[in-house]
Parts: C-alpha cells; sequence; structure tokens
C-alpha cells in the first residue's frame, strides 16, 4: 500500500481521539471510585465483597487505560507502515471501551454493597447501649 490519504489520516486521528476520551472518562470513573471507596469504607462496616469489587473495578479501569495506549500505538503503526485500511480493526480500542464499562459496573456494584453494610455508627451505637445495660445491673 501507499501513503494514507488525508480522509485516512485523520479517521485514524479520530479513532485515537475517541480512545483519548474515554480515557479520560475512566480517570474520572477511577476518581469517583476512589472517594466512593473512601466513604463507604469509614462510613458503613463493610466486608471483605465490597474491597474485592472495588478492586476489581479498580483494576478493569486501569487495564482499560493500557488497552487505549496499545490501540494508539496500533493505529500508529498501521499508518506509519501504510496498512491503515477504509475499514481498519483495532482490537484494543473495543477492549478498552469493555474493560471500562465492565469496571464502571464492578464499581457500582461494590458501591452497592458497601451501601447494604450496616452504618459504623449503628454499631458503636449498639454497643454503647449493651454497655449502658450492663452498668445499670
Amino acid at each position: 500500500m501507499g501513503e494514507p490519504s488525508a480522509n485516512q489520516l485523520q479517521a485514524a486521528s479520530m479513532h485515537v481521539a475517541i480512545s483519548n476520551y474515554v480515557g479520560s472518562a475512566t480517570l474520572a470513573v477511577l476518581a469517583g471510585a476512589t472517594a466512593l471507596f473512601t466513604y463507604l469504607s469509614q462510613a458503613f462496616s463493610v466486608g471483605a465483597a465490597f474491597y474485592l469489587l472495588m478492586a476489581g473495578g479498580a483494576l478493569l479501569l486501569v487495564i482499560s487505560l493500557f488497552a487505549g495506549g496499545r490501540g494508539a500505538q496500533e493505529t500508529a503503526r498501521l499508518v506509519n507502515s501504510g496498512r491503515w485500511g477504509a475499514d481498519p480493526k483495532v482490537d484494543a480500542f473495543s477492549w478498552q471501551a469493555a474493560l471500562a464499562i465492565a469496571g464502571l459496573v464492578v464499581v457500582l456494584a461494590g458501591a452497592a454493597v458497601g451501601l447494604a453494610a450496616p452504618r459504623q455508627s449503628e454499631e458503636l451505637e449498639e454497643r454503647i447501649e449493651r454497655l449502658e445495660g450492663r452498668r445499670q445491673r
């Protein structure tokens, strides 16, 4: 194949730009997940399932970022070699999007598990009531 046309170069740039947008959204979800994790782990008596879901969701989001980088690298390689065609397929971009969505869903599931846990203040109040009951006897 010869030199890529201006349209092909623009298409390659659009693929990478969309990947950048997905990466930016992924970073925003990761920041939100960090805030949720901090709040829920301090306000609720969360169990192991919460920690596993939040860690798994964060891991999926980070892997998504790496997949986007691989897609951009593959796009640059195809354009540079002149093999960027009319209907290019860069699987890493598909993986990036799928992993980002999966990470979001897993983080939301972790948040739901955390919110279903008893509040730490409730446990503290119960302990105080038990101690007061013992003291009155």
